[in-house]
């Protein structure tokens, strides 16, 4: 017996993707326990009958390493909602069932979970998975909690909101220090343009994820000008 992850929806009749117990166990070489390293965020690769496209808004597959929507088709994914023609049609479109779910797919096809459609930011046209950015900022270290979500601006139409938490005895970085270190780890156009730090913990439920509309209501509004 070994861990497992599996990824899946009432839709597509349970499980699409899966990690298994050998991409748990790090008894190779340093190089390879260190992929596994990476795969543990994954979701493992897809079922067998279950095709994986990340697709861009338009319908078009992303390739390797870039985040579109999770869209999935095979034969045991949901022919439709009975009685419900407008959410089907909504939910499926060229034969892919649309999950909603952001990522991507690596060059060895394991799956990489990054948000919640609902949840991506277009700054200037382009698509930002909030997920992405709090993973750098919660590398930093004087940050212990970190959520992103998009604040209206007149020239780029939403910018990117950093909500902190500091470290236990932790100094603050300055905003210029924080944007040179997300800009030196992901590209330019997803490091925040506004930062606000609070005191008390993220609101989470209880598998402890992220509470973004209550973090929108409580800290959704623009704090300082944006450049």
């Amino acid at each position: 017996c070994g861990l497992m992850n599996a990824y899946g929806q009432t839709e597509s009749t349970s499980t699409m993707s899966y990690l298994g117990p050998d991409d748990h166990r790090l008894d190779g070489t340093p190089e390879e326990n260190e992929l596994k390293l990476r795969r543990l965020r994954s979701v493992g690769r897809p079922m067998p009958d279950i095709e994986v496209g990340i697709l861009k808004p338009d319908g078009e597959q992303q390739p390797q390493g870039e985040e579109g929507e999770i869209c999935i088709r095979g034969d045991r994914i949901m022919r439709e909602y009975q009685k419900r023609e407008e959410e089907t049609a909504s939910a499926i479109s060229g034969g892919w069932l649309h999950t909603g779910d952001v990522g991507y797919l690596d060059p060895d096809n394991y799956l990489f979970i990054t948000g919640r459609l609902k949840d991506l930011i277009i700054r200037g046209g382009e698509n930002i998975s909030p997920g992405e950015v709090e993973g750098v900022l919660e590398e930093h270290p004087e940050i212990a909690e970190a959520a992103v979500i998009g604040v209206p601006d007149i020239e780029w139409g939403e910018v990117v909101k950093a909500v902190m938490v500091m470290t236990e005895g932790g100094d603050q970085p300055s905003d210029d220090d924080l944007t040179g270190y997300v800009k030196s780890r992901l590209a330019s156009y997803k490091a925040p343009a506004l930062y606000e730090w609070v005191e008390e913990p993220l609101p989470r439920n209880h598998m402890g994820k992220l509470l973004k509309n209550d973090i929108r209501d409580r800290w959704g509004a623009a704090t300082a000008a944006t450049s």
